[in-house]
């Protein structure tokens, strides 16, 4: 069983995910939080399904590169206590 992320994580995320550019953004909250299809997601934002998986595939590895380089100054911070 995984431990929940802390209340910083999760704003961290939010930070992340409120950064990344309107098309991106849009695709990763219709699919990974809102829980849509990419066929509906498409269909929603009026894109191919090529271009969805394009913009979530940006729009994903962006959140990861963000997110890994807050967790590891968060790190380093601690470890310096």
């Amino acid at each position: 069983m995984s431990t929940p992320p802390s209340p910083s994580t999760m704003s961290q995320l939010r930070h992340a995910v409120d950064a990344l550019p309107s098309d991106e953004r849009l695709a990763v909250l219709l699919v990974c939080v809102k829980g849509l299809s990419y066929r509906d997601a498409a269909r929603i934002l009026d894109v191919s399904l090529a271009v969805l998986s394009a913009r979530l595939l940006r729009g994903r590895l962006t959140l990861i590169g963000t997110m890994r380089q807050s967790l590891c100054r968060d790190a380093a911070g601690d470890s310096r206590l």
